[in-house]
């Protein structure tokens, strides 16, 4: 079967899942069957705009980057998966068709070595197919497993955003001290399930695993949104104390210099975080400020300050799920090797301040 007739048969089956009286559950788009464009859009802004908008975007994979205009860096495939990665890199998920049918010369040829290079460095594949047959069974799959997760992870987060009822609403009527204490607990409690944690002795650090190395993470608390000033002075810039936090380190591991590093800083917030509201949290704006599906992360090049604020933490659900989507997001991006390599810097700096102090 030519690659656009499984795109079909792929469109009619999925359609038909969870399908009552032939009416469609879900609404599948290919370009094959696409209905015309707006005559104010082009082909390619089309397409783009329809892996930006998609619940779930299915990438079948074989090498090629897909058409491009002349005198263009950048094939239709690779901007669409771009683009869908971009918008909810969740929604994701890519299928390898084998063997690979990427072009060997003309200008094709550099497109498509761009494309294996750029979609191999995003480590999304869900399985690979080599026959037609394979890869409707696997791709159906796919859907069917990212539709339990997408179906999972709304009901979490239904549960979690009803700050009127169960445990959101006792967090609701917490004082701030004690809704400041619950973020921090969670917050520990998630970080220590984590294999190998450490919990550092009277403190909200918990030493983890992060990438090839140990990193301390320590837990604060804001008890309202960021934007309150009251409940922000209550955790103020904690990562100004990291020359006290090396020492407490020290003496839980009985260990020297490099063997835990960091701190990196999680910041749970009651209510919500912007960009903004982050970097002037931070104290200046030459920073990295990054809006990921979990949270505002900071990371600072020069001082290697790192925090990741996690909004709406508004009860346990939902303040493990945020820093544990927030753990996730560093794993797939590759963030958590960057991580690594600033927290050791960190650690030096804090401890010759530690040093400079005694």
């Amino acid at each position: 079967m030519s690659l656009s007739s499984v795109r079909r048969e792929l469109k009619s089956r999925i359609e038909a899942l969870l399908g009552v009286d032939g009416h469609a559950a879900f609404e599948v788009w290919i370009n094959e069957e696409a209905t015309p464009a707006p005559g104010d859009e082009t082909s390619w802004t089309h397409c783009i705009e329809q892996a930006k908008r998609c619940d779930l975007f299915i990438a079948i994979f074989n090498g090629q980057s897909g058409w491009a205009d002349v005198g263009d860096a950048v094939g239709i495939c690779e901007a669409e998966l771009e683009a869908a990665l971009t918008q909810a890199r969740s929604k994701v998920s890519v299928v390898r068709l084998d063997p690979m049918q990427a072009r060997q010369k003309g200008s094709g040829a550099q497109l498509d070595q761009r494309f294996i290079e750029y979609v191999e460095g995003q480590d999304l594949f869900r399985g690979t197919a080599a026959d037609s047959d394979a890869l409707i069974s696997l791709v159906l799959q796919t859907v069917q497993e990212r539709i339990v997760d997408l179906a999972l992870t709304g009901a979490r987060i239904a549960r979690s955003a009803r700050a009127y009822q169960g445990q959101a609403l006792d967090w609701s009527l917490m004082t701030f001290a004690e809704r400041k204490s619950a973020i921090e607990r969670v917050l520990c409690w998630t970080l220590e399930r984590r294999p190998d944690s450490v919990r550092v002795d009277d403190t909200s650090t918990v030493i983890v695993q992060i990438a090839r190395g140990r990193v301390a993470m320590c837990c604060s608390g804001v008890p309202a949104g960021l934007a309150v000033a009251a409940a922000r002075e209550m955790v103020g810039q904690p990562f100004l104390r990291d020359h006290e936090e090396v020492k407490e380190i020290d003496r839980t591991t009985g260990v020297g210099d490099t063997a835990d590093i960091g701190p990196v800083h999680v910041i749970g917030c009651h209510g919500g975080v912007t960009e903004s509201q982050a970097r002037r949290h931070l104290g200046f704006a030459d920073a990295a400020i990054v809006s990921t599906i979990a949270g505002i992360w900071v990371a600072d090049g020069v001082q290697k300050m790192q925090v990741f604020f996690l909004p709406n933490c508004v009860d346990e659900v939902s303040t493990s799920a945020r820093l544990e989507a927030a753990l996730d997001w560093l794993a797939t991006s590759g963030e958590d090797a960057r991580l690594l390599g600033r927290a050791v810097g960190r650690a030096r700096i804090a401890r010759s301040i530690a040093d400079q102090m005694d």
